[in-house]
C-alpha cells in the first residue's frame, strides 16, 4: 500500500473519557460466519436488544450477470467461504462496482441464510447495513490489532496517554488530527510515528468514518428503532 499523500497534523486532545476501540478479533461483536445465528433460528437470540455485531469478509469473487441476483463470494478470517446475496426483491439498489474483489465487506446484523439452491451464505436486504472498504481483510485486521495494542498503554479514563513515537506518558499529549486514535508529544514525534512507526499505513484505514463507527460498535447505544447503519 502506498503512503497516503495527506499527512495529519496534531490537535489538542478533547477533555473527555476515551472508550477503547473495539477489537475485530472479538468473536462476539465480530463473529466469523460459522458463529452467526440463522435467519430461521426460533430459540433465544444470541444478542440482546440494542446490541450489534458485524461480519467482516474479504471479497474473493463477484457476479452481476443479467437476470441473476448480484452475489459475492466472501472469505472470513477463519478461511471459510460463503455466498453474499443481495435481495433485489427487497428493493436493494446499488452502484455497479460498489463492491470489488480484494476489498473487505462489513455486514452488520448478518445472519446465515440458505439460498434456493442449498448454498449457505448471507442475505442482504438493506444496503445501509453493509459497506465495502478498499483494503484487504488482513490489512484491516492488522491496523485494528495495532491500535488496540497501543490503547492498552492508556489509563482507563484516557487521561494519561503514551506518545506513540517516544513512549513518554503525559496528560497533555496531542492527538492525530485524522484518526484521533494516536497521541504524540509534538510534531517531531508525529513524524517519527508517521514514518518509522508506520502510522502512515494504519491512519489511511483508521481515519475512514465508517471504520470509526465499527470501532465503537461494542459501546454504541441504540434503540430498537435506531439500528446501526453505516453513515452515508
Amino acid at each position: 500500500m502506498a503512503t497516503p499523500s495527506r499527512q495529519p497534523s496534531l490537535v489538542e486532545a478533547e477533555p473527555k473519557e476515551y472508550e477503547p476501540p473495539a477489537e475485530f478479533s472479538d468473536t462476539y461483536y465480530f463473529p466469523p460466519f460459522v458463529q452467526l445465528q440463522s435467519e430461521y433460528h426460533l430459540g433465544q437470540p444470541l444478542y440482546e436488544d440494542g446490541e450489534h455485531w458485524c461480519l467482516l469478509a474479504e471479497i474473493e469473487a463477484a457476479s452481476n450477470k443479467a437476470g441473476y441476483p448480484f452475489c459475492l463470494i466472501g472469505r472470513d478470517r477463519t478461511g471459510d467461504n460463503f455466498l453474499i446475496g443481495f435481495d433485489l426483491r427487497a428493493g436493494v439498489r446499488f452502484v455497479p462496482g460498489q463492491f470489488k474483489v480484494g476489498q473487505t465487506i462489513a455486514i452488520v446484523y448478518a445472519k446465515r441464510f440458505n439460498f434456493t439452491d442449498g448454498t449457505k451464505g448471507i442475505r442482504v436486504a438493506d444496503l445501509s447495513t453493509c459497506h465495502g472498504f478498499p483494503f484487504k481483510l488482513d490489512r484491516l485486521l492488522s491496523a485494528n490489532k495495532a491500535v488496540c495494542e497501543y490503547w492498552e498503554t492508556l489509563d482507563e479514563e484516557g487521561r494519561t496517554k503514551t506518545c506513540h513515537a517516544c513512549g513518554r506518558e503525559a496528560e497533555d499529549l496531542k492527538q492525530c488530527s485524522e484518526c484521533g486514535l494516536y497521541f504524540y508529544c509534538n510534531e517531531d514525534c508525529r513524524k517519527v510515528g508517521w514514518d518509522k512507526k508506520k502510522h502512515s499505513l494504519d491512519c489511511e484505514i483508521l481515519r475512514d468514518p465508517k471504520i470509526q463507527e465499527l470501532l465503537m460498535i461494542s459501546t454504541r447505544e441504540t434503540t430498537e428503532d435506531r439500528q446501526f447503519k453505516f453513515p452515508g
